[in-house]
């Protein structure tokens, strides 16, 4: 599994001007919040918890322990990122949203192991306001990052109004 720093963008740029712009943006505001400094392509894992873990001995590019984690839409967009001073990693997958029931891992049989999604499509640096960001991770790294996202749409909702006032008093 090779590393890059997260000051490249994970996805090819396709698209108008404007759109690639937004999804960079929508990228640094994620990385800069949430901490991660490095990020990696999706790849088969023997065992997807010991990776989340932070072991090293997990084999990328065996065939997995877990069949079902390796069912591609789940795994749609799929990128392991990686928050070196935390020794935190985690699998962000941006599924289009024709099954998002199909990104969980109860489903999976990974009781150490847990599913966060962004409330708002509109933080999707795949392709905002179309995919959906879900952060697959340890329960223990589900803490920190739950306060981090439930404090992002608070900002996101701060914005909102603040933007709606303005516009109410022109």
């Amino acid at each position: 599994m090779k590393w890059h720093s997260t000051t490249e963008y994970p996805f090819a740029l396709a698209g108008e001007d404007e759109d690639r712009e937004l999804r960079k943006a929508a990228y640094k505001y994620f990385i800069n919040h949430m901490g991660f400094d490095k990020w990696a392509y999706y790849e088969p894992v023997k065992d997807l918890s010991k990776l989340l873990h932070g072991d090293r001995g997990y084999n990328a590019g065996r065939t997995p322990n877990n069949p079902a984690v390796s069912y591609y839409p789940w795994l749609d967009h799929g990128r392991y990122f990686r928050d070196t001073h935390r020794d935190n990693t985690v699998l962000i997958t941006q599924p289009y949203p024709y099954d998002n029931s199909l990104v969980t891992t109860k489903g999976l049989n990974m009781e150490d192991l847990t599913t966060l999604k962004m409330y708002s499509k509109a933080f999707s640096f795949y392709w905002p306001e179309t995919t959906e960001i879900h952060l697959i991770t340890t329960k223990e790294a589900a803490k920190r990052y739950e306060i981090i996202i439930n404090q992002i749409h608070q900002d996101l909702f701060r914005a909102f109004c603040r933007e709606a006032v303005n516009q109410l008093e022109e």
